[in-house]
């Protein structure tokens, strides 16, 4: 029931095509993976979307927060001299059916420029980055996630600030 409410949903977006075609070639080549019960994994580690009974790429008990704090320890290793990015959330033991790499790869590039644009931004004002941290702040609605990035970055690029 959990992934048919989730294939309902994403079947008529971008991603649906491909998701289906990566789990169909997963379930052939890993058969074992249906008949496993949840938390089972096929090589007995607890990482991988295999560690919540998944199909492939499918994540029926995908963890925002934890892919967040990830993301965001993985941006500011590569930024060392960047903002602080804090995450938090309302409810971190919140888990709902997702895609957890297309969600590690929007945060990832998402939080990057929100590094790069606060970084260039407080520089051209003599600020500390350091002073100035990145906020990513989810929130479970009724049948969704909401993920808030809020940066001091000075807003949206503009043509007047390519010249």
């Amino acid at each position: 029931a959990v992934l048919d409410h989730f294939f309902d949903r994403v079947i008529t977006s971008r991603i649906g095509t491909r998701l289906l075609l990566n789990s169909f070639a997963h379930d052939v080549d890993h058969p074992n993976v249906l008949a496993m019960a949840p938390g089972e994994t096929e090589n007995g580690d607890d990482e991988g979307p295999q560690s919540s009974y998944a199909l492939e790429v499918i994540d029926t008990s995908c963890n925002a927060w934890k892919i967040a704090q990830r993301v965001a320890g993985a941006v500011m290793n590569e930024h060392p001299d960047g903002p602080r990015i804090q995450v938090s959330d309302d409810q971190p033991d919140f888990t709902f059916p997702f895609v957890p790499k297309h969600l590690q790869t929007i945060l990832y590039e998402i939080l990057v420029q929100c590094v790069v644009r606060t970084k260039a931004y407080r520089a051209s004002r003599g600020d500390a980055v350091k002073d100035h941290p990145i906020l990513c702040e989810m929130h479970q609605g009724h049948e969704e996630l909401f993920i808030v990035i809020q940066d001091k970055s000075g807003g949206t690029i503009t043509n007047s600030d390519l010249t």
